[in-house]
């Protein structure tokens, strides 16, 4: 169940489950713009409210003073372009990232969830969000400390603290901010992300798939276009969605075509941000603003649906079931893994839940093993790899359900590469 942390004073911060996907890739930090000569730069300052278990605590001056501050500084940037990451965290229960970017002060969010739990509501994490976070809580039990970029104004770190609460302790951070009005503008490693994000889609494109391709105009001017694509067995169809889909054909909504986009904008030099898949590549938000004009931005939206990915968790679920009914009590195989410049084989017999392994090749064991070679422990990983966005391509036994051959590509897997488990013997007497 998705749980919003609320900006009433009146009711206790809670948390949400995460509903969007992705990784965060964000651009790193620009040089700010010295302030306007009625805004006063201060360094970045704290203020803290008093601990009170049971009684709300009134606002200190100075907590007060340093936020009217920050808002004032905030509303001297305008409505500008910028991004930036937000890591927060509950102790004990959950961390996540947002990336956020905002065109012209139209803010869009993309999360990821580390744990079971994902933190805020869209708008909670926009700088007026975050605002607004720090006022619902600085007359309450517990304590709320805050601090500020000295010159734009927006809230580097919230921390706050009552433990007579459950959740009532978070931290955010906002980290890599960067804006159009940096000088000059810059794109940080967007080339080498871009280039990164068309390798990992060239290689790992999916063979069946869908998506719905947007082009949004941010003031809603009518020249954007949306697609919906479906590409299976080989076979493109494609239906248009809205917008002016004669001006933006289907070979715009491309996913190679939105590559080239996101290049030819940064080309022309527009202020430009994008939000890659992290194990596909494919461009999952993209927010550009061509000029320091009002009006000419825009957003490159892709909604994707891995047809393969689907279908590989069903076969994934059907063959674990197979194994976990058919298993038998003593058996042996020769597991191998091949990728990262290793090529490890290890022999397994098993005799229930214990295992006799023997190594060649220099293949490590026990702790030094990423992975024990055991099929049950395979099966937990391609589970994991699968619910965390990961690529897995594999075949399995018809009848034990045991994957045969597994290609693994996941950031922050323990295998990336092929195992394959070969020469299965069953031993009858078991």
């Amino acid at each position: 169940m998705r749980r919003a942390l609320t900006t009433d004073p009146a009711d206790r911060a809670t948390w949400r489950a995460a509903v969007l996907l992705v990784v965060i890739l964000a651009g790193g930090c620009g040089a700010h713009r010295t302030p306007p000569d009625d805004v006063v730069a201060t360094s970045s300052a704290s203020a803290t409210i008093p601990a009170s278990p049971h009684v709300p605590s009134a606002s200190p001056p100075e907590l007060d003073a340093d936020l009217a501050a920050a808002v004032a500084r905030w509303a001297a940037f305008g409505q500008a372009s910028c991004s930036y990451t937000v890591d927060s965290s509950v102790p004990g229960l959950s961390s996540t990232t947002d990336h956020v970017i905002s065109i012209e002060g139209h803010a869009e969010r993309v999360a990821v969830q580390t744990s079971s739990f994902s933190g805020w509501g869209d708008e909670q994490v926009t700088v007026p969000g975050m605002f607004d976070l720090i006022r619902s809580n600085r007359d309450r039990s517990g304590t709320i400390e805050a601090t500020y970029d000295p010159v734009l104004g927006y809230p580097l770190t919230i921390r706050r603290d009552d433990p007579t609460i459950s959740d009532g302790s978070w931290s955010m951070q906002v980290r890599d901010f960067r804006s159009s009005l940096d000088v000059p503008p810059t794109h940080d490693d967007l080339d080498a992300r871009l280039a990164d994000a068309r390798e990992a889609w060239d290689r790992w494109a999916p063979s069946d798939y869908a998506y719905d391709w947007q082009l949004v105009p941010v003031d809603g001017i009518p020249t954007g276009a949306g697609w919906s694509i479906r590409h299976v067995d080989g076979v493109t169809t494609a239906a248009p969605s809205f917008g002016d889909t004669a001006t933006f054909g289907l070979g715009a909504a491309s996913i190679p075509a939105s590559f080239d986009a996101i290049e030819a904008a940064a080309a022309r030099g527009a202020w430009i941000d994008a939000v890659f898949d992290p194990v596909l590549g494919l461009p999952i938000l993209v927010g550009i603003d061509p000029t320091p004009a009002p009006g000419d931005d825009s957003w490159l939206r892709i909604a994707f649906h891995d047809i393969v990915a689907e279908t590989g968790r069903a076969d994934l679920a059907a063959a674990h079931e197979r194994w976990s009914t058919n298993r038998p009590v003593r058996y042996s195989y020769v597991w191998r893994e091949d990728g990262g410049g290793r090529h490890w084989t290890y022999r397994v017999a098993m005799n229930g839940d214990v295992a006799k392994i023997r190594t060649s090749g220099g293949a490590p064991r026990g702790e030094a093993a990423a992975l024990a070679p055991r099929i049950d422990d395979l099966f937990m990983l391609l589970e994991k790899v699968l619910a965390n966005g990961g690529h897995v391509d594999a075949t399995y036994d018809a009848q034990l359900g045991y994957p045969t051959r597994v290609m693994i590509d996941a950031p922050g897997s323990l295998v990336e590469g092929t195992i394959t488990i070969r020469s299965v013997v069953i031993d009858a007497a078991g």
